[in-house]
């Protein structure tokens, strides 16, 4: 069962906003008082002592695809989780004016940048625009210092739980092909399409999300730049110990192009052999994918490797020359140095 939007995120104050910004581009704010908080709600709230207050204003800053939202349309939504992070909390929403969908990613307590920091790089975001990202629709500052970014909403789960859903039987190579095709081209734009390139920070097959058409959206992109040093670092880690990260970032302490590029070839690697990137051995440590694939070669056994699922497909299943070629750049962009794998757009 659904609840209001207004429920979820009463009670989870986080760091509070100066919004006395100049808005630029395709983006503006709507303000208006607080409104009156009743003796039930006051015993949700807590303030974290020595943060900004909003000056008893909430803030909702909007862009392209999101100008009909208002604060009351987003806070009486009705929502349903989709899923936690040590970062936040995703929900679908249905908006009651219209009944349209939406995304809400509510950002935990403690993990934000300074506030003015914090509103640059959502201004920054808020205009990306590409077929193969998830729009960021609007951004909410409650009065207590919540923050609640709205995105598109993408109706067909995402990638990990397509190729690794036990129920149900992974698509073939036509359909994997085209999600494959519609991640790298999301991530060309974000590095390549761009005035000043945006690196992803967090790529993974929970983030890529499928259409209707299981054409790709890259979602979470640039969400580390919101974070303050400690959880930047500390979704790093995460995603290292998801098999994700490349080896040298936590020694930087910091994504790159060439990280994301890291990670993009284990994307690939897990749609090429259906094998999750997290797995363990029995001494519980992670099983690196690259090595396993490398292993599998040297042993010659290509054969045993693939995922029968992407094989089926009659007349469009793959040759073995291309799947041959896709494994070469998928290993590729894994290499041990990042000055050997290639640039998003080779």
């Amino acid at each position: 069962m659904g609840e209001a939007i207004t429920w979820i995120i009463v009670g989870s104050v986080i760091a509070a906003l100066l919004l006395g910004l100049v808005l630029v581009g395709c983006s503006y704010i709507s303000c208006r008082p607080s409104r009156a908080v009743s003796d039930s709600d006051k015993s949700s709230i807590s303030f974290n002592k020595g943060q900004e207050e909003i000056n008893g204003c909430e803030e909702l800053i909007k862009f392209e695809g999101g100008e009909g939202l208002t604060i009351d349309g987003i806070l009486n939504a009705s929502g349903e989780v989709l899923g936690k992070s040590s970062y936040g909390t995703v929900y679908k929403a249905r908006l009651q004016i219209n009944g349209g969908m939406i995304a809400l990613r509510l950002l935990r307590d403690g993990c934000m940048r300074r506030s003015e920091e914090f509103v640059a790089v959502i201004q920054e975001l808020g205009v990306i625009r590409n077929s193969h990202l998830v729009g960021l629709q609007a951004f909410y500052a409650g009065p207590s210092g919540e923050k609640l970014l709205v995105y598109d909403y993408i109706p067909r789960g995402n990638l990990a739980h397509l190729l690794h859903n036990r129920n149900r039987v992974a698509p073939g190579w036509a359909k994997m092909h085209r999600i494959a095709l519609g991640a790298a081209r999301g991530l060309a734009y974000l590095h390549a399409g761009l005035q000043t390139p945006i690196i992803h920070g967090n790529l993974k097959s929970k983030n890529i999300l499928l259409g209707e058409n299981y054409e790709a959206h890259l979602s979470d992109f640039g969400l580390h730049e919101l974070m303050n040093p400690s959880s930047k670092l500390g979704m790093l880690e995460a995603s290292a110990s998801q098999g994700y990260m490349a080896p040298e970032a936590l020694m930087l302490k910091k994504a790159n192009t060439k990280t994301d590029i890291y990670s993009f070839g284990i994307i690939l690697l897990e749609i090429l052999t259906g094998r999750r990137p997290d797995q363990r051995d029995s001494a519980n440590q992670i099983v690196d994918l690259p090595m396993v694939v490398k292993n599998f070669v040297l042993e010659e056994r290509i054969s045993e490797l693939f995922n029968p699922a992407i094989l089926a497909g009659g007349t469009r299943s793959p040759t073995e020359e291309g799947l041959l070629r896709v494994l070469q750049l998928a290993m590729g962009c894994c290499a041990p140095s990042p000055s050997v794998r290639p640039d998003i757009r080779e």
